[in-house]
Order: structure tokens, then C-alpha cells, then sequence
């Protein structure tokens, strides 16, 4: 049994990991491929589970992409799985830490990168949807804070705002392929409290 959820878990993310990766703003031409499906969206019902990987990345002071690795294996690639989830006007987008060294080659992280736990809406617009989100929680992650006249801090909340772009399997947020999914396929895999 447990040899099977972990063939099920390895199997799940190569097929997360190939679609992301095909997909990444290095190789838009085959995300746009898919693009003409339904150009707004407007017959696609989003309701539903998605899944896609984003590099851990940042840019830098002088607009260089700068993405984490581990020093002891430079080797292997950062990513946080995501996992969106759309009922109605209201999402949520939970993002877990993984490393990929190749495609049989994937390391859960315990903390490296933090563990992203976000709500809030999407709107749809005339070239696909705006997520506006809100993060509620965020398990080893350094918090920023603000200085008050008084000298005490408070945090800064955490918001985002992500466009996406509808295609035939789901969506593309910032040049990656979130893939519609079945929720009780991921469901042993992550864990998405709602």
C-alpha cells in the first residue's frame, strides 16, 4: 500500500513537473499554442483543482533573476507546488517546497522556501482572470514587519495579485501551467485544509 502512494506521488508529480516546465515563460511558444482554445475563457467553467510548479526565484536590486538553490547540491532545481483551488468567486492557493534533481529525482523540503498558504477572489477579464490574494498563514517564512512611531512593530499583510491567463487545461500565471486536476487524486499527496 505505501509503495503504491509513493509510484501514485512520483507519478503525479512528473506529470506536474512536464507540464509546468513545458510551459515556463522560457518556453511560451508551446504555452501559447494552447492559448487560441478560448481566448477570455468566457465558456470555461473554472470552478475546480489545479496544480502547477513555480521556480523559486526573485529578482534582484538590479532586475536579475536570481533563483535559491542548495549548495551542497547546486545540481538540483527549487520549486513550490501549487495547488489552486476555485469555488465560486473565492480561491485559495496553497504552495509546498520541493527539489527536482531529474524526473525520478523528487525531494519534499520540510522548510527550505516556506510553505505559502493563500485566500481570496478572482475577477475575469476580457483576456482571462485576476486572482487577488491574501495571505493567511505561511510556515517557515521570515514575516515582515513595520515600525510604529512608538517603536513597537506590526506585521506587513501579504498580499498578491496574479493574472492568468484561461487555456484549454487551466491556466497560465506567470509564464507557468497550472493544469486542472482531480482534488482526490492530490488529496494524499498534499495536504489543502479548507
Amino acid at each position: 500500500m505505501k509503495c503504491c502512494r509513493i509510484l501514485s506521488t512520483v507519478l503525479l508529480l512528473t506529470l506536474v513537473f512536464c507540464y509546468s516546465c513545458s510551459s515556463h515563460v522560457e518556453n511560451q511558444q508551446q504555452a501559447d499554442s494552447q492559448a487560441n482554445v478560448d481566448i477570455a475563457g468566457k465558456n470555461i467553467v473554472l470552478d475546480g483543482f489545479y496544480t502547477g510548479l513555480e521556480e523559486m526565484c526573485s529578482m534582484d536590486s538590479t532586475g536579475r533573476k536570481e533563483c535559491y538553490t542548495d549548495p551542497a547540491r547546486p545540481e538540483r532545481k527549487w520549486y513550490h507546488v501549487g495547488m489552486l483551488l476555485i469555488r465560486g468567486d473565492s480561491v485559495f492557493l496553497d504552495q509546498r517546497p520541493i527539489s527536482i534533481g531529474n524526473e525520478n529525482d523528487t525531494a519534499w523540503s520540510a522548510s527550505d522556501g516556506g510553505f505559502y498558504f493563500y485566500s481570496g477572489t478572482f475577477v475575469r477579464t476580457d483576456t482571462g482572470v485576476v486572482f487577488n490574494l491574501k495571505e493567511i498563514s505561511c510556515d517557515y517564512c521570515a514575516t515582515a514587519v513595520k515600525m510604529r512611531r512608538d517603536g513597537t512593530t506590526e506585521p506587513v499583510e501579504n498580499t498578491r495579485q496574479l493574472a492568468g491567463r484561461i487555456i484549454e487545461k487551466g491556466f497560465i500565471i506567470k509564464g507557468y501551467h497550472y493544469v486542472r486536476t482531480k482534488q482526490e487524486d492530490a488529496q494524499d499527496k498534499f495536504i489543502l485544509i479548507r
